[in-house]
């Protein structure tokens, strides 16, 4: 039963955000936690639109990634990928995480399941 996810599909996300937060461990429970998931990744589906906006947005403002940081002048600018999307790989990396840490907070795992990985270290 995905009873948060479809309150949240509604408009309820502070809500359904909430009720999450207050379930603490039993978040993990099977009959909550396929609901969580659902929840979790929808909300880093919007995260991730939201960063595809802003590197569009900031390259047209004339943002310079990856200059600025003597970090990143160590390293060639390739190095430094302003947006990765996960690669096909990814799930089984996380059920290896998982193995050897126990699991992982649902936000984290959706994040690199969802969004990948993100740098916006740069100049205007």
């Amino acid at each position: 039963m995905q009873r948060l996810y479809n309150l949240y599909q509604r408009g309820y996300h502070q809500e359904v955000y909430d009720e999450l937060l207050s379930l603490q461990e039993d978040i993990y429970e099977p009959d909550v936690y396929e609901d969580a998931v659902a929840v979790a990744r929808e909300i880093m589906q919007r995260v991730r639109y939201n960063i595809e906006q802003l590197v569009v947005r900031l390259k047209q403002v004339g943002y310079l990634f990856g200059k600025g940081s003597s970090l990143v002048n160590t390293f060639s600018e390739t190095y430094v990928a302003m947006f990765q999307p996960p690669n096909p790989e990814t799930p089984e990396n996380i059920a290896i995480l998982e193995q050897i840490v126990g699991s992982l907070p649902l936000s984290l795992k959706c994040w690199y399941e969802e969004v990948g990985s993100v740098n916006f270290i740069g100049l205007f």
